[in-house]
């Protein structure tokens, strides 16, 4: 797909020749579209296809009737090792368990078996071993676009998340799949760029091209030049701007490694290595930790002590049974268990940054540098995670600040599943022993101590109230035991909005998000995958004039 050739000729097709990598013109006869820009979320997971060489048969020569034994055909040639897929290595990993390959970054594989969705089994091209490695830790490895060291398996806002890092240099860049316009276009050129603005001067800005496919083979951006691959298309951009909003300088460095989703999970609580207690929660202590040399976990501990623990050991099982299930970019990865013996331990992916909530009031103290537009990428971050849950039939029951958990560069994902069911049915009865945080729960959940993915959407809402007051409490004027009566009778809070307190919040986020959220019916509230979709194509004149 990504070695296509262009022609020289459209008349001719046999006797086409291949051009150089510095593109040609295409004639004017050809009808092409002009350059644009294209954003789009997506995800792709490319097809390789294997080609061999067909044997051919001995014969002996002789046509004698009376000969009967001839020699036997020759079996089948071996598959040349070129049509083998392999591999790429992304990062350093270190074997956890019996099985696992340990390798270093750039390292070769030949894939033997990728029939398992998180672990696939692959021979080190060096060193001959065969084991399993983790399929997030590499990349198809076959001189095509995924191979380049530019290629991300990201949407729009993803390449944007990684090419406004801090210290990147203008002209950064990465190559990703084209999803929404796959018809027009086979991948997306995403650039870190800056230009002049008249309120705000210098800007730093992430601009994306559509790498166009032609029916004659070859590829281009501009309809005036054409590649034979995706590699001669970025050499010369790296040349030359040729209508981009500048040259290409480095590819995008990969700074963060994704959590290993290890094999087992019941994981040798002997390999992991306690550091720091970073805090405590319904069941215990939580504490960063090393699993080997090279993984760093956040532990959380239940301790048996007799002193009112919220959770049993029954329920830590569920909870952890229950994340296991769970692996998307929004959700916080559960890694593995140990519960040999006691304390039992559930060990989670590491966010640095600890819970949203924290975050958010640290920011008000130190000079409020989190933006309007990160806010909202934040709130599109948590809506792509439940919805995420809400496709697998999960209820949170607990969503608020507090149980978001904050990584680099503003990266946010759904923690906390304490409280979180797996449901049959759409809703989950809790009893009547059971406590939950009134300031975030849907009426009817309240009242009637039902939970169901629109309660859940009640209780964002309410986050986002959290998130652009940078960690105010709800309903601050009310007591707790007000709040059910208030709420029922029709009270919602305010528009937050305030400009003396910088406080930001416009009138379509607070209208047509926060009151569809806290709509008394719950048919009447979007869904979870409505709310991505709003927030994942955001844009308003308040965004623009409070950035």
């Amino acid at each position: 797909m990504g070695n296509r050739h262009s022609k020289s000729s459209t008349k001719k097709p046999k006797n086409r020749k291949k051009r150089k990598s510095e593109g040609q013109q295409i004639p004017t006869s050809q009808s092409v579209p002009n350059l644009s820009t294209v954003e789009e979320p997506s995800r792709s997971e490319p097809a390789v296809r294997n080609s061999g060489s067909q044997d051919d048969l001995l014969h002996n020569g002789s046509v004698h009737v009376q000969q009967p034994h001839l020699p036997p055909p020759r079996p089948p040639p071996k598959m040349p090792e070129k049509s083998r897929k392999q591999m790429k290595a992304l990062f350093d990993f270190e074997k956890q368990t019996d099985g696992d390959l340990s390798f270093k970054k750039d390292d070769i594989f030949d894939l033997v078996d990728d029939s398992d969705q998180f672990w696939w089994k692959m021979t080190h091209t060096g060193t001959g071993e065969t084991g399993y490695v983790p399929y997030n830790y590499v990349q198809q490895y076959d001189g095509g676009p995924t191979s380049l060291s530019c290629w991300f398996d990201l949407d729009r806002r993803e390449a944007e998340r990684n090419l406004l890092m801090p210290g990147l240099q203008e002209g950064t860049f990465l190559l990703r799949p084209c999803r929404q316009r796959a018809d027009q276009a086979l991948y997306t050129l995403s650039i870190r760029t800056e230009e002049n603005t008249r309120n705000m001067g210098r800007q730093i800005l992430v601009k994306h091209y559509m790498v166009r496919p032609l029916d004659s083979g070859g590829l281009y951006i501009s309809p005036k030049i054409t590649f034979p691959t995706v590699k001669e298309l970025l050499e010369h951009y790296e040349h030359t701007q040729d209508g981009l909003c500048c040259k290409l300088s480095k590819p995008c460095p990969r700074k963060y490694e994704p959590p290993p989703q290890f094999r087992d999970l019941e994981l040798n609580r002997n390999q992991l290595q306690l550091v720091e207690k970073i805090g405590k929660g319904s069941f215990g202590e939580v504490w960063k930790a090393k699993l080997g040399r090279l993984v760093e976990v956040a532990v959380k501990m239940m301790h048996s002590d007799g002193q009112g623990i919220a959770m049993n050991k029954g329920e830590f099982i569920r909870e952890a049974q229950t994340m296991h299930q769970l692996h998307h970019p929004k959700i916080v990865q559960l890694l593995g268990v140990c519960t040999t013996e006691e304390p039992f331990y559930i060990v989670t992916e590491l966010m640095p940054n600890g819970a949203l909530l924290s975050y958010l009031k640290n920011d008000e103290k130190n000079g409020r540098k989190i933006t309007y537009r990160a806010m909202l990428d934040m709130l599109f971050q948590i809506a792509d995670g439940m919805a995420y849950l809400e496709e697998k039939k999960f209820i949170h029951r607990d969503l608020r600040a507090a149980n978001i958990l904050v990584g680099h560069e503003n990266v946010v994902k759904v923690g906390d599943f304490g409280l979180s069911r797996l449901i049959e049915e759409d809703v989950y009865d809790v009893g009547e022993n059971t406590k939950f945080p009134i300031r975030w729960t849907a009426p009817e959940a309240a009242t009637d101590k039902v939970f169901t993915n629109k309660s859940d959407v009640w209780s964002f809402g309410v986050l986002i109230y959290e998130v652009v007051t940078r960690g105010r409490v709800p309903y601050q004027e009310l007591q707790n035991k007000a709040i059910l009566n208030q709420v029922s009778n029709g009270h919602r809070m305010p528009n937050p909005h305030n400009e003396q307190q910088g406080i930001r919040c416009d009138e379509f986020l607070y209208k047509n998000i926060m009151l569809a959220c806290w709509h008394s019916s719950e048919q009447e509230r979007p869904t979870f995958a409505t709310l991505r979709n709003i927030f994942e194509s955001y844009e308003t004149e308040a965004e623009r004039q409070y950035e």
